[in-house]
């Protein structure tokens, strides 16, 4: 069994594992920030992302913290189309070099 992993601002409760892919619930310290992930060597992919504090820097800050632990961050399924607000705002922050790929909801990467 896989046990949970704990860094300064994160912790990652494992959920189950798929192929090569280890899936864990993601939260911050303080909760603000959860999440579904998965992780592949040195990628963590984005499944479900949610901040209870909007526009607060939560989401930044919990990116930044991810950053340090994984060499490739990756966000699937960001939405149906470009017109979603979802895609808005991981285009944003894949603007800010907090992610670097971005998947549609068919598993395309998006340029």
């Amino acid at each position: 069994m896989v046990s949970s992993i704990e860094k300064d601002n994160y912790i990652l409760e494992p959920k189950g594992s798929r192929n090569d892919e280890l899936f864990y619930d993601f939260k911050t310290v303080d909760g603000l920030v959860t999440g579904l992930v998965g992780i592949s060597g040195h990628v963590l992919a984005i499944y479900e992302w949610r901040s209870l504090t909007a526009r607060k820097g939560n989401t930044n800050s919990a990116l930044r913290s991810l950053r340090k632990s994984y060499q490739t961050l990756e966000v699937k399924d960001i939405g149906a189309d470009s017109n979603d607000s979802s895609w808005q705002y991981w285009l944003h922050i894949r603007a800010k070099g907090l992610v670097e790929k971005l998947y549609d909801g068919m598993n395309e990467l998006i340029p």
